[in-house]
């Protein structure tokens, strides 16, 4: 019976091409909607997972870095650091503002950050080194060619001139980019002395995050403590809660014109060889060998068509860092997961269809066509 299902799919290439192609784009489609979503949160929690702090310090209540505004006594940092367990704190200044060149502007984030020792700075350089002194800034890469400068050129950075020291790379998302600062320029301009937006608290080796928190919220009153894990997910929430409605319509939309297009396809491709399959059964095949046939046929297809959707969707991954690195894509296995089982379920009923049709007939009327 393979072999029969093999023959069926591979003996026609252009029947072939059409069915495995069909499934294929169609299943891209939804790989990459799915990819997106998890690209994009990847990058906009990408200062979070990337500066590798294990626990975050902020104002009470504060659990996020987004449309949040959070101010504590730096002296706190010092309280925290006689703590057991405790390797290195940092303070960092934190606000929503723009970097503009001219009549160019973007929306990002600014850090202010102790640039001798570079910990809560940018954690990549494109070009450039980030022991930034007084007056200066790093921008990513990507913003900065938006904006038309590059090292050496004056940007506007919370409304003061600032020279680009050096440009970062992986610090641009869809919404916005990140600027860094020194930290006593951005407490001067805000006149912020003495305080600090957020602490980044690194543990000795051997202790986990979650232990280091708790001891962390024992120690220090009116403050808010969490893992660098659970700071990236309450971010990552935030960002999709302000796009879900329409992140959901997009992937809903596209998940059901996905699979649409994968089970019309697999549909097309059984009512094609229902004539063969007819005569396999006047010759004498039961219905139970020809469900099976058009089933085996059916996941060949379906198989053959998610290899190459992944190829595919990786291939437009990598093609897209290069074109629009700030829309990334990321090819997950749970997405792929999904994707294959839902086109297996829905394309199997596809194929069944017809050949509920078939397996009625009367073997005598194939002949009479």
């Amino acid at each position: 019976m393979v072999s029969v299902a093999r023959r069926n799919l591979f003996q026609d290439k252009t029947s072939l091409l059409i069915s495995v192609g069909g499934v294929a784009f169609a299943l891209l489609l939804v790989l990459t909607l799915d990819a997106l979503v998890a690209g994009s949160l990847q990058q906009i929690t990408a200062y979070i997972n990337e500066t590798k702090a294990d626990v975050y310090v902020a104002q009470t209540d504060v659990r996020t870095m987004h449309m949040s505004a959070s101010a504590l006594p730096v002296s706190q940092a010092e309280k925290i650091q006689r703590l057991d367990g405790v390797a290195r704190v940092e303070p960092i200044l934190y606000t929503s503002n723009f970097v503009a060149a001219g009549d160019n502007r973007l929306l990002a984030y600014v850090i202010g950050f102790d640039s001798s020792s570079r910990a809560g700075g940018p954690w990549k350089l494109s070009s450039g080194d980030a022991n930034i002194e007084h007056g200066e800034a790093v921008i990513d890469a990507v913003a900065a060619g938006k904006l038309g400068v590059g090292i050496g050129d004056e940007v506007m950075v919370m409304g003061s001139p600032f020279r680009v020291r050096a440009l970062s790379s992986g610090a641009t998302n869809f919404i916005n980019s990140l600027a860094f600062v020194r930290f006593d320029d951005f407490a001067a301009l805000r006149r912020s002395d003495g305080v600090a937006s957020y602490l980044l608290v690194w543990l000795t080796e051997g202790v986990s995050a979650e232990e280091g928190a708790r001891r962390i919220r024992s120690a220090v009153d009116d403050v808010s403590v969490v893992t660098r894990s659970e700071f990236a997910t309450e971010e990552g929430r935030l960002v999709l809660d302000m796009t879900a409605e329409i992140m959901v319509i997009m992937n809903s939309i596209g998940f059901l014109i996905g699979l649409a297009a994968g089970g019309l396809t697999i549909y097309t491709a059984s009512v094609r060889k229902l004539r063969e399959y007819g005569v396999l059964k006047a010759l004498g095949a039961t219905n139970t060998w020809l469900y099976r046939g058009v089933g085996e046929q059916a996941l060949l297809a379906i198989a053959i068509g998610s290899v190459v959707s992944v190829i595919l969707a990786f291939a437009l991954s990598g093609l897209l860092s290069l074109l629009v690195p700030e829309v990334p894509l990321r090819v997950e296995l749970p997405s792929i997961a999904k994707v294959f089982g839902a086109a297996t379920s829905i394309s199997i009923v596809a194929a069944m269809a017809p050949v509920r049709q078939m397996a009625a007939l009367d073997p005598v009327a194939v002949f009479r066509r």
